[in-house]
């Protein structure tokens, strides 16, 4: 009866051996396996650097692109900027005038060259005021005290007035004279609300003028 007793008392020990190893597992397992809820944190310093990039060269385009201005031009002249001024702004656009440069032109400067003194070029002016010679005296720069007899652009222009006045034996040369030519435009910074209808209605109707998009004056 002793050995029954024994298997008895043993065969619960390795019940409860086995009950015991179930429950840890499913607890480890539970423990191991948590569940996921809501979004994950991520650190500045995981970002990829792709993405800091991305972000950098559109806040560089968007700096890039307020510094583009509309400009219309070419004006005849400040009156017409003037013009054309007022009438935007009646359209709720601000503008400034600006010069636009072209390129380089010569002019033919012609000229008797400087006197000895102001009084003997007063004498020169009166004598040739009085031919009916358009002329006055040059007051700065290397050819002070020279008379001018004309600038001019066209190059023949220029040679025959020397002819001419050579033949009256007066000793006139030329200089060439390089100028830059510049064009008067309006500039208006809302580049955006400027559509092509807009465009429109600030030139009017009859108007041949020219949009296009530079560099705002105030950012060079």
């Amino acid at each position: 009866m002793r050995w029954v007793f024994l298997s008895l008392v043993s065969l619960n020990l390795l019940v409860m051996v086995w009950f015991w190893r179930d429950q840890v597992g499913t607890s480890v397992e539970r423990v191991s396996e948590p569940e996921q809820k809501g979004e994950s944190l991520v650190l500045l310093s995981e970002l990829d650097s792709s993405d800091i990039s991305y972000k950098e060269v559109i806040s560089k385009t968007n700096q890039a692109t307020s510094r583009r201005c509309y400009s219309v031009g070419p004006l005849a002249d400040s009156i017409d900027a003037k013009h054309l001024k007022v009438r935007a702004e009646a359209l709720g656009f601000s503008s400034e005038l600006r010069g636009l440069a072209t390129g380089t032109s010569i002019e033919h400067w012609v000229h008797i060259p400087p006197q000895p003194n102001r009084q003997q070029s007063l004498r020169l002016l009166r004598e040739l005021q009085g031919r009916g010679i358009d002329s006055y005296i040059i007051t700065q720069g290397d050819l002070a005290e020279g008379i001018s007899l004309g600038l001019f652009r066209n190059a023949d222009s220029a040679r025959n007035l020397t002819n001419k006045m050579r033949g009256l034996d007066y000793n006139v040369v030329i200089k060439e004279v390089s100028r830059g030519e510049k064009e008067l435009w309006l500039e208006f910074p809302q580049v955006t609300q400027l559509t092509e209808a807009m465009r429109k209605r600030v030139v009017g109707e009859g108007q041949t003028l020219q949009w296009m998009l530079t560099d705002c004056s105030h950012s060079k």
